[in-house]
Formats: C-alpha cells, structure tokens, sequence
C-alpha cells in the first residue's frame, strides 16, 4: 500500500514539473507571442495537475483505508476464533467431567456386587464420625462436607442397604443419617452431639424412621430392626 501512494506522489510531482516546463519552454521559444495566451494555457495545465493530484490522493487514501479495514476484519475474525476456541475448550472439558464421573457410577455398580459393612465401618471418613462423637472443648458437630462423605462412602460400600434407606423409604435427611450412624454402632448421647440436636429431636426423629422403613411404633427397636434387616441380606 505504501509502494502505491508513493508512486502517485511521484506521477503527481512529475506531472507538475512537466506541466511547469512545457510552460517555460513555449515561453522561450515564442518571445513574441502574446503573454496572455501563455498565461491562460499554463494555468490550464496547473488547474489539470491539481486535479489530477486530488484524484491521486483520494484514490490513496481509499486504498489505505481498504486495507486498515482488511486488518481489522482479520482480527476480528482471530478474536472471534479465540472465542469459538474457549468455548470448544469448555464445552470439552465438561463432556470430559460429565464421563469421568458416568464412568466412576458405573464402574461402582459393576464392580460392587454385594454390601461390605466392614469396609464402611473402617473407613476414613468413619473415623472422622467417631472422632467426633464426644461433646468436648474444641471439637465441632460435622460439617455438610463431612456428611456428604459419609453418605457417599454408605452407597459405595453398601449399596443395597443404601437404596433400601435412602430411595425406597423416602427418608428426611435427618433420619437417613440417624439410620447411618445406628448401623454404625453408634448411642443415642454420641448421635445428639454429631447431629448437634437435642434428645426429644433424635428420638422423634427415630420413632419416623422405624414407622416408614419396618412400619413399626416407637423408637426403641429401630436399631435392631436396622441390624435385623442387613443380615436378612447376608450383608454382615
């Protein structure tokens, strides 16, 4: 582009010098022709030269102007491409994080057949419950974390007792977890102070869950009920 302008610069700069010496040279060799006639012929050619040259420029100007607009569409076309590129990147990485975890449910359902109450009840995250089982100075009920661990380590070591409670009985979460730590071993003191509730709430809680999982009354036989109905299932 620049190559371009420069040659209309230089058409334009030798037109006015050529314009400029054919004026003076019919000067010179017509001495004694009429000044004015001169005058008006050269006047002609430098209001010629003026156009031309305005022509030049604009044409110069149009071109660079074309191709400034080139470069910008092409950035804008690599702006765009980056974000098509973004996109693509997410919405790999969310097919990816979608399989990862198809491929970890399946993997739990073809690979456990059976329950295993041994491996629930010597889990990590079993320990963490049982840590925390006594109401003393610096220990905390567990968090939402915790009890989402718990739950999760229950379904994959113990799935069909985890189907049975938390699927089929249509449990409130309050009783799920009552049900979990029951299985566990744990007393009705150790439960209050890892659900952060008080008695009155655990046993009304207990006395609902005995009544929707075996459709018995009262509290008091919900546990053996529980322990009753894995072994029933060869579970422990």
């Amino acid at each position: 582009m620049k190559k371009c302008l420069y040659i209309v610069i230089f058409l334009a700069v030798a037109m006015l010098y050529c314009c400029r010496d054919g004026g003076i040279s019919q000067l010179e060799r017509n001495p004694n022709s009429a000044l004015t006639i001169q005058e008006n012929d050269y006047k002609e050619k430098k209001a010629q030269f003026r156009i031309f040259a305005l022509i030049a420029i604009i044409i110069a100007i149009a071109f660079e102007a074309k191709e400034r607009q080139g470069i910008l569409e092409k950035l804008l076309k690599q702006k765009d491409n980056d974000y098509k590129n973004l996109i693509v990147e997410k919405e790999r990485g969310e097919k990816e994080y979608e399989q990862t975890i198809a491929n970890f449910v399946n993997a739990g359902k073809t690979s456990i057949t059976a329950d295993n109450f041994e491996d629930f009840e010597n889990s990590k995250i079993t320990e963490v419950f049982h840590r925390k089982k006594e109401f003393r100075q610096g220990v905390t009920a567990p968090n939402k974390s915790e009890w989402r661990a718990l739950e999760m380590q229950f379904s994959k070591n113990m799935p069909t007792a985890y189907d049975t409670l938390a699927k089929d009985k249509k449990l409130s979460t309050l009783e799920f977890h009552i049900c979990m730590l029951l299985i566990l071993g744990f007393e009705d003191s150790s439960i209050v102070n890892l659900t952060n509730s008080i008695p009155q709430t655990i046993t009304t809680a207990k006395s609902r869950a005995n009544k929707k999982i075996f459709n018995a009354k009262g509290a008091k036989t919900l546990k053996a009920g529980l322990l009753q109905l894995i072994k029933a299932n060869d579970l422990i």
